[in-house]
């Protein structure tokens, strides 16, 4: 089965929340009545049913870095990272990007990744063989990027929506998060039936700029102040 196919069981409910990982963060979930769910982490807050959320930012200090020779058909990588330390698999499912230099526009998953302090080199495991060979002392430059569902934090404007929890999240907690059909969210006063909503501070509001993500539009009734009412996400 290709690793991009939709899975049709899984280890854990969508109303039930895990202190370990059950599933790939990202694995995308369809329930018969066209919901959409994404695997996801919450990062060190706890998150609130019904509450929009977004993706954890990229850490500056993991970006543009370098890393050391790498073959074609390695499948580990050598990153020196800046004065913010790495968390053992803090990339585990995300991204390991070539961004400049030789291998450009590569970009390979991560299976997992070593802990190292602010300033010292993790070993970044793939879960692809390297296709163009990397060059060390500079010449290839790489960026670690986190899974869009892990770390997942309380949305903000201009954040990248990254779904609704169905329940209440412990801080780094592995949970589902909707990202797609009706829900029941938090949408700020009044805004209309059909009208399309993006993040706010912790609730959706009107999106009335095309730099703006859309996450859904309002169904049904329009918003209330402080009352989850019906939405129709999009981001799946």
């Amino acid at each position: 089965m290709s690793a991009n196919q939709k899975m049709t069981a899984f280890s854990q409910g969508i109303h039930e929340q895990s202190s370990t990982q059950k599933e790939k963060l990202g694995t995308l979930r369809v329930l018969a009545d066209g919901r959409k769910f994404r695997y996801a982490k919450a990062g060190g807050t706890a998150l609130a049913i019904g509450i929009p959320t977004q993706s954890a930012a990229a850490e500056a200090n993991h970006i543009n870095k370098q890393c050391a020779a790498a073959a074609i058909g390695s499948t580990v990588v050598f990153v020196t990272v800046g004065a913010t330390a790495v968390t053992e698999d803090q990339y585990k499912d995300g991204w390991l990007m070539v961004n400049d230099g030789t291998g450009q526009y590569c970009m390979y998953p991560v299976l997992g990744n070593s802990a190292c302090a602010g300033s010292g080199t993790t070993t970044v495991v793939l879960a692809e063989p390297i296709r163009v060979a990397l060059v060390g002392s500079g010449t290839s430059e790489v960026s670690l990027i986190p899974n869009a569902f892990y770390g997942v934090v309380v949305g903000a404007a201009n954040g990248h929506f990254a779904g609704v929890p169905p329940i209440d999240v412990t801080a780094n907690y592995y949970y589902w998060s909707q990202t797609g059909g009706m829900c029941c969210a938090l949408n700020t006063n009044a805004v209309a039936v059909g009208s399309e909503v993006a993040l706010g501070a912790g609730k959706f509001v009107l999106a009335t700029a095309y730099t703006t993500e859309v996450c859904g539009t309002v169904v049904a009734t329009a918003g209330v102040t402080d009352e989850g009412k019906p939405i129709w996400l999009k981001k799946d």
